[in-house]
């Protein structure tokens, strides 16, 4: 099916107010640089359905990360609050930990985490694999944690 572009560095196409972000290749989903700079499509739309598909990443990032709020508060209770591991280290450090806090390890979010290298690939090699997210609830101690009363080995089952 045909595709037509419905965003384009967050506007829609041709619309005169996108020309200072288009110029700067700038993405208004991460308030930075455009990961696509080349084609700048945020969103694309099949000619013959209503609905846009997401097809950058960084979309999914606006609204501050809200989509991982939300993912953070279905997996480990509302009141979460999604931090940076340095964050995190910050009040573990100053004993404010409440319990509520989610590590984030991810692009933008400080660090993403490595996978160990498959079999067959030296450790000489420069290709490293890297999970895109992890969220991780932490104890009072900061400490990895769980949902509130529930074992840690249940939480991916919900």
């Amino acid at each position: 099916m045909a595709l037509q572009v419905i965003e384009f560095f967050g506007y829609r196409p041709l619309d005169p107010a996108a020309t200072s972000t288009v110029s700067a290749k700038f993405c208004p989903f991460i308030g930075n640089s455009c990961v696509k700079p080349n084609h700048g499509a945020c969103s694309v739309q099949q000619v013959s359905d209503n609905g846009p598909i997401i097809c950058c990443p960084n979309r999914m990032y606006a609204g501050n990360y809200q989509i991982l709020t939300d993912i953070a508060q279905v997996a480990f209770g509302t009141g979460t609050v999604l931090l940076k591991p340095a964050d995190i280290q910050a009040r573990r450090a100053a004993g404010t930990i409440t319990g509520n806090e989610v590590a984030v390890f991810g692009q933008h979010w400080g660090q993403e985490l490595p996978l160990p290298r498959p079999k067959g690939v030296s450790s000489g090699e420069t290709r490293k694999y890297y999970v895109d997210w992890i969220l991780a609830r932490m104890d009072t101690t900061g400490n990895l944690g769980s949902k509130p009363n529930q074992p840690l080995e249940n939480v991916c089952t919900h």
